[in-house]
């Protein structure tokens, strides 16, 4: 019978990891977003500027990986209570959704608190689409570590 301790160990582990997940496909995203931005008004850029920019984001953006950590770790508690784990039996699909929300209300209480959306490739609809893409991923690897736990 598992302990306390190595319930809520299982469960920070798959939440670091699903915020890590979650940043890592959010930024990349992020990245391509805005170069596709700057190709679309005819500005070339090379493989080595794409590849220099996304790891430029990647090491750069570290503020909003722990925004992300944050909502991750409201959303994905509260997609398991009882009501909807009802409703919703996958737990990967849980995840799934309670990422995509954690990204949503994420981004747009940033565009309400700042005036703008400090995630540029956010301020379109394509691009906050694939920004909550991004933590869909991650949610959905919660969901599916957090399933692996379970059926020990």
């Amino acid at each position: 019978m598992p302990t306390i301790i190595s319930r809520f160990a299982a469960r920070a582990g798959a939440w670091l990891i699903a915020s890590t997940i979650a940043y890592l496909c959010a930024s990349v995203l992020h990245s391509q977003t805005v170069l596709a931005g700057l190709s679309a008004l005819q500005v070339p850029i090379t493989l080595g500027e794409r590849l220099s920019m996304t790891l430029g984001d990647l090491v750069g953006l570290n503020a909003y990986a722990l925004v992300i950590a944050l909502g991750l770790a409201i959303a994905l508690p509260v997609l398991s209570l009882s009501p909807i784990r009802r409703r919703i039996a996958s737990p990967m699909l849980r995840g799934a959704i309670a990422g995509v929300l954690a990204m949503a209300v994420m981004l747009i209480l940033m565009r309400q608190v700042f005036g703008f959306s400090p995630i540029a490739s956010a301020r379109g609809a394509v691009g906050l689409l694939l920004q909550c893409a991004a933590g869909g991923a991650g949610g959905a690897v919660y969901g599916l570590m957090r399933r692996a736990v379970r059926s020990r």
